[in-house]
């Protein structure tokens, strides 16, 4: 038999620790890295310096988190707990659900980048590799879903497509999440149905693509 009182549930720090840095993201934004003290993210994150360290030790781990693969497995794990009933019950509900997860990753890392970006090349080309090529591994596990047509080349072909959208969104902040959904839904669909299209058609939704990609 128990006695005393029951324990609080265990706390999501990983959930907790994406919450504080959505948080502190604007001011990395609109300051930059080096105008953002841990002070001024703690009282964007409504918590005492304290218990900022506590979730993240250095400044750094604070400013990089979106981009670690932890974080980004996380996303990509939530997303497909939430939507993968999609799939069956409705095909493209499911591909709007994708697009617009690649729009929240995009933007979710985006403050993460341009810190990188401030924090030096020798911070910013390792951990960006690290980060896309992880990035690439979640695409392809959640488009098996999407376009299951697909066989593996046509599927990390398209992945590699949709990452390009994702290194553009990162760098071009006019880029908006519509524009990034718009982009990854035209380059799914030109994909999928690019086996049962002519050749002119086929050319004419790439040429589609590629205007949302660079528009």
């Amino acid at each position: 038999m128990a006695f005393g009182k029951p324990g609080r549930p265990r706390e999501d720090r990983l959930l907790r620790q994406r919450e504080i840095f959505g948080a502190v993201a604007p001011l990395v934004l609109e300051r930059g890295v080096r105008r953002v003290t841990m002070r001024d993210a703690a009282r964007a994150a409504y918590l005492s310096v304290g218990a900022l360290y506590h979730y993240f030790p250095t400044k750094r781990d604070l400013l990089l988190h979106a981009l670690t693969q932890e974080a980004l497995d996380r996303f990509c794990t939530d997303f497909l707990k939430d939507s993968f009933g999609l799939k069956s019950d409705d095909p493209r509900a499911f591909l709007d659900a994708y697009a617009e997860f690649c729009a929240r990753t995009c933007l979710f890392v985006r403050p993460a980048a341009r810190a990188a970006v401030e924090l030096g090349i020798d911070t910013f080309w390792p951990v960006l590799d690290a980060s896309m090529q992880n990035g690439l591994d979640n695409f392809l596990e959640a488009l098996r879903h999407v376009a299951p047509e697909l066989d593996d080349e046509e599927a990390l072909a398209l992945a590699r497509s949709i990452r390009r959208v994702l290194l553009a969104g990162l760098f071009d902040r006019s880029m908006t999440a519509e524009d990034i959904r718009t982009a990854v839904r035209t380059l799914v669909e030109a994909a999928s149905t690019s086996s049962h299209q002519t050749d002119s058609q086929a050319s004419d939704l790439t040429a589609r693509a590629n205007a949302a990609t660079l528009g």
